[in-house]
């Protein structure tokens, strides 16, 4: 989470209402990659919310973190944390971009779908379709989708870089 925000804080400014609102001074010719790349800033202030929020802020909010400190889960807590995880929006917001002309530049645009499609395959491989997962097999699809998320807002740290110093 800690790599996840100095990775957007580098790249973003804050607006009064929502932290990483947009990338900063950031104006290229291609204005449809420049909207998807921030709709992806914002897509990573959401997750990263989600996935950091005691609930307070977000209603559905990592349900897996409140248990990080007990020695002890009972199965209807497990249930219950398995359920809220089975409709996490998180990685989701991602794949939008597939179904979404996001360049005009055709190479720009299949580099994205390619990310995309990384992104799908690790969700597949690492899917626990057990009806019923251990605490564990849940804590790790937390990492893994924590993981993602961190890896997407490096790629987009480094596309900005790559674009501010074109």
């Amino acid at each position: 989470m800690e790599s996840i925000k100095n990775n957007m804080d580098g790249i973003t400014y804050s607006n009064d209402d929502w932290f990483w609102f947009e990338l900063k001074n950031f104006n290229i010719d291609d204005k449809d990659y420049q909207r998807t790349l921030n709709n992806i800033v914002s897509d990573i202030r959401m997750c990263y919310i989600e996935n950091n929020d005691d609930g307070t802020f977000y209603s559905n909010s990592n349900p897996i973190k409140k248990y990080r400190n007990i020695n002890t889960i009972t199965n209807k807590e497990l249930e219950n944390i398995n359920s809220a995880m089975k409709n996490e929006t998180c990685l989701k917001r991602f794949q939008k971009y597939s179904t979404l002309i996001n360049s005009n530049n055709n190479n720009t645009q299949k580099k994205l779908l390619d990310k995309i499609n990384n992104m799908n395959k690790i969700m597949q491989l690492y899917t626990f379709s057990d009806e019923k997962p251990t605490y564990y097999d849940l804590l790790s699809k937390k990492i893994i989708q924590v993981s993602i998320v961190n890896n997407w807002s490096s790629w987009l740290e480094s596309e900005y870089n790559i674009l501010m110093n074109n």
